[in-house]
């Protein structure tokens, strides 16, 4: 089973827990909350786990400074599709909602501010409306600060 851990300031794209039968299934559980500001879709490829302990000379855990070998390593493994070029030709954009909370930071209270929600532009007629489950995960409870680095986990 995979799982996922995730450091990031954004606030959707966070740990998976160890349920996904494949690295494929593991990428995909990702695949709506990796958009643009314009809305589209941009998670359409996976590699196989890399092994970081090959740059443990460049003290990659503990480094301030950006980490450019790893960030070129990642793009120069094998990478394999999502899926095709068809269904990428049909893909919905997402909409501003959806963008607007993609933007909000992790790392809010338990609870939900009227500011969290005017930032966003979720009116409170939408949060009558909408059941609990549907919205606690837009809001999630965790700090997790970082720049968005995600380790899958076996």
């Amino acid at each position: 089973m995979w799982g996922a851990i995730s450091k990031t300031n954004h606030g959707t794209l966070r740990y998976r827990d160890p349920v996904y039968l494949s690295i494929r299934e593991l990428a995909m559980s990702y695949f709506h909350e990796y958009i643009n500001d314009s809305g589209e879709k941009t998670l359409l490829s996976y590699s196989q786990p890399v092994d970081l302990t090959i740059f443990d000379d460049h003290n990659w855990m503990t480094r301030q400074e950006e980490l450019w070998p790893i960030a070129i390593h990642l793009v120069k493994v094998e990478h394999f599709p999502l899926i095709t070029k068809e269904q990428i030709a049909s893909l919905r954009k997402a909409d501003q909602i959806e963008i607007d909370i993609g933007k909000l930071p992790s790392g809010k209270a338990s609870f939900l501010e009227r500011e969290d929600l005017d930032r966003v532009g979720v009116s409170l007629d939408l949060m009558a409306s909408a059941r609990l489950e549907q919205i606690a995960p837009l809001f999630p409870i965790h700090d997790e600060c970082g720049a968005g680095q995600h380790a899958a986990v076996q």
